[in-house]
């Protein structure tokens, strides 16, 4: 796996730390671990009472996608991958233990009172936790229970190790249980079956990770959907059973109820009145979303059935979430191949029917960069992005460098973004000049003649480059390498701002330096 060269010895340092996670050593945070998470009340835009809601540090809800973390095939995913997630806008991954999935099934092979386990596996999370952090991520920690089981002391032993390593980072939430409650409504009160059992146990867990990690933000439940068996307040009354409970009284400042919307009386609630019910009461955050039932499997590339709700004329789950302010994390968009091959018909959908949402501000200041690809000598894998679409080994044969001054390796000039995009580095001295290094190379094919490829380049909205063409630039020549320079002051807040803009076919960048002048 490509991590970069200055992480190597602190993820070195954590699968160390991670021998010893029994005595409540702690995973050392970074200088990008973003603030704490908040509870805030908001204006309900159908009319109802505020309705009671997560927010980042930046004040914007919590928009996820998925990594798999587990013992089987591949265990887990590159920093590339959580880049990809920044690039798209997301600000945060929910981190699923799919462990506890596997020995609630019978499989095995996972046991959080092995230390040799526990150490592959807090070396695993502390990874994909340092990859949220240097990408500006939040990290919700999901112990991913088979529905509707829970292992109690399987899930003991896990959060009584993983609950006090990270509880000082403080960009991390834990999920405590994933659709372990069988329904809500009438069955939220505890009156049908094991569902008071279950509460207690669930319960029992949220005491046990609150002791050992007071001031992380947790959240509780996770039951499948928010249907209420005809009732508009059936979550409410689920989490106001949990409550009554015995057990630590719960802060609701720093917990609430995550839950997913696949089941949800939509045709009895159309204008999602039992999902604002709940809001109106409790906090609460949608950690599972689906896409709608008009998407095929085959379009998706997935084998099962699960399909999110949809409420009145909102197609997407998502668009109803968005409209509410809500956020979400969302299912089939786990690795690379179904983030690549299904995040566009979300994204899509959000664009026509006008819920886009914007980025977080970038927190950190990686600023030598590898546009499109991995870390290639002193230049990092692809960050700060959003937008665009990349191309990676073009051209496969030799770059000309010649006469170009501090070129980058050939390789950088083989992998590209193009499109309209931007890039965004953040933690600069505002009062410091910084010079902005582009390096551009004409790789395609297609280009064979002066005009065919030009489009604009700002930074902080004063113009660097105006129908800028590769190709002219080169002597009319594919494949030989060219560097821009530019020296000007970051914004008042240390953010430059790189906006890429196509007039003629696609913009283009291959690689990008921003450093201090002198």
């Amino acid at each position: 796996m490509r991590t970069r060269p200055f992480l190597n010895l602190l993820l070195l340092l954590s699968m160390i730390l991670g021998c010893f996670s029994a005595g409540f050593a702690q995973s050392p945070s970074l200088p990008t671990d973003r603030g704490r998470v908040t509870v805030r009340s908001i204006v309900d835009p159908l009319g109802g009472p505020r309705l009671k809601v997560i927010r980042t540090d930046a004040v914007t809800p919590i928009r996820a996608g998925t990594a798999w973390i587990w013992s089987k095939q591949w265990e887990e995913e590159p920093v590339e991958y959580y880049a990809a997630l920044r690039g798209r806008g997301l600000n945060a991954v929910r981190i699923v233990l799919f462990d506890t999935w596997e020995h609630e099934a019978g499989y095995g092979g996972s046991d959080w009172n092995d230390p040799a386990y526990r150490t592959a596996a807090i070396g695993r999370i502390e990874r994909a936790v340092n990859y949220c952090s240097t990408n500006g991520l939040y990290a919700i920690i999901n112990s991913h229970n088979k529905i509707p089981e829970y292992a109690v002391a399987y899930n003991d032993a896990l959060w009584t190790h993983v609950a006090p390593y990270f509880r000082n980072r403080t960009h991390v939430l834990y999920e405590a249980s994933n659709e372990a409650v069988s329904g809500t409504g009438i069955k939220a009160d505890g009156l049908y079956g094991d569902s008071l059992t279950r509460l207690q146990e669930l319960r029992t867990s949220h005491d046990l990770i609150r002791r050992l990690a007071p001031d992380t933000h947790v959240m509780v439940l996770t039951p499948a959907g928010v249907s209420g068996w005809g009732f508009v307040d059936g979550l409410a009354r689920m989490t106001k059973r949990f409550e009554q409970l015995p057990g630590t009284a719960i802060d609701w400042t720093k917990t609430s109820v995550a839950y997913h919307l696949y089941h949800a009386d939509e045709n009895l609630f159309p204008k999602a009145e039992n999902l604002r019910a709940f809001h109106a009461k409790y906090p609460g955050w949608p950690s599972e979303n689906n896409f709608p039932k008009t998407l095929t499997n085959e379009q998706l590339g997935i084998t099962d059935t699960w399909r999110g709700v949809s409420f009145g004329t909102d197609e997407f789950t998502n668009q109803t979430c968005e409209r509410l302010g809500l956020g979400w994390s969302h299912w089939n968009i786990n690795r690379f191949e179904q983030f690549n091959r299904n995040f566009p018909f979300l994204w899509k959908d959000a664009v026509d029917k006008g819920y886009a949402w914007k980025p977080d501000p970038v927190v950190n200041q990686l600023a030598v960069i590898n546009v499109g690809g991995p870390t290639v000598s002193r230049f990092n894998y692809d960050i700060n992005f959003f937008g665009g679409e990349i191309v990676t080994n073009n051209p496969t044969g030799p770059v000309d460098v010649a006469g170009v001054a501090n070129a980058a390796p050939a390789d950088v000039y083989r992998s590209e973004r193009y499109g309209n995009f931007t890039y965004e580095v953040a933690g600069l001295t505002p009062a410091k000049k910084y010079r902005i290094r582009l390096h551009f190379c004409e790789s395609w094919s297609g280009i064979t003649a002066v005009g065919q490829r030009t489009f604009n380049v700002s930074a902080n909205g004063r113009a660097l480059l105006t129908n800028f063409d590769i190709f002219a630039a080169a002597g009319k020549k594919r494949n030989r390498a060219q560097v821009r320079n530019f020296v000007m002051n970051p914004d008042s807040k240390g953010r430059l701002l790189l906006k890429f803009d196509s007039v003629v076919q696609s913009a283009k960048v291959d690689g990008i330096e921003i450093l201090p002048e002198n």
